[in-house]
């Protein structure tokens, strides 16, 4: 029962920790394209 409650919490915060990275990444993303289309349009 302990042993499950807590691989359920580890569990959530993992996928936290994955959504905030994939989120993370596709700033990251928008960021590197947004500044490359600026150097470009320079």
């Amino acid at each position: 029962m302990i042993i499950a409650q807590y691989s359920f919490k580890w569990g959530s915060k993992i996928k936290q920790i994955r959504a905030l990275g994939s989120c993370f990444s596709n700033a990251l993303k928008n960021f590197f394209l947004s500044s490359l289309y600026l150097v470009s349009g320079f």
